[in-house]
């Protein structure tokens, strides 16, 4: 996933990455995960979101985040 320039730090990310749980959550998976460069701004906005490193490369980090059961008629919260 990328983020146009002019749209950075403005919560497009964020939001994108809580939608991607929530579908992934609501179609029954556990868990996801994801590669991101340490380098890249957005490896601070992963863990915030939860995100864990599983392991290491050179460069990059695999980060798993868990997912708790889907509950009906729950939302993601984009607000943040």
């Amino acid at each position: 996933m990328a983020v146009v320039a002019k749209w950075r730090s403005r919560g497009v990310g964020r939001a994108l990455l809580r939608e991607i749980a929530h579908r992934a959550r609501s179609a029954g998976h556990k868990a996801i995960s994801l590669s991101v460069e340490r380098a890249n701004f957005a490896h601070r906005l992963d863990t915030s979101e939860g995100y864990q490193i599983v392991e290491r490369g050179p460069d990059s980090d695999t980060m798993v985040k868990e997912l708790p059961s889907a509950s009906r008629g729950t939302t993601p919260d984009l607000s943040a």
